[in-house]
């Protein structure tokens, strides 16, 4: 029984594949899976400002390619929901969280998409 449930936990921890431009799922600590590259959430942080009182939340998240990583912080800073753009190993990704310009909606707080640039870009002409 204690094997059992070692294969569930590492099952539950495990990497999730994920395809770019698609509505995927994330959670603290689960690896996503894309074809070039991972993402790892590392979970939220709040930024102080002087100027705007109510802080900043920000999502934080490590992105791996070819033996590489990269830091990667999204925030909605004082409402403008807009892409993230980021390099890994020569790739260059958009991170969409909490709404999407591709899908034209919100996202549910616990959604993202990634594209690569060029793709999201043919998107937006």
């Amino acid at each position: 029984m204690k094997s059992l449930a070692a294969l569930i936990i590492v099952f539950a921890l495990s990497a999730s594949a994920a395809d770019y431009g698609e509505k995927t799922r994330f959670e603290k600590g689960r690896p996503l899976t894309f074809p070039d590259c991972e993402l790892v959430f590392q979970g939220t942080r709040k930024v102080s400002s002087p100027v705007y009182t109510r802080g900043f939340v920000n999502y934080d998240f490590q992105a791996r390619a070819g033996g590489k990583t990269a830091d990667v912080s999204w925030s909605e800073g004082t409402g403008l929901i807009a892409p993230k753009l980021f390099t890994i190993n020569g790739e260059k990704f958009v991170l969409e969280l909490k709404g999407s310009k591709a899908f034209k909606g919100w996202l549910k707080d616990n959604e993202l998409v990634l594209w690569k640039q060029a793709d999201f870009e043919k998107l937006q002409r």
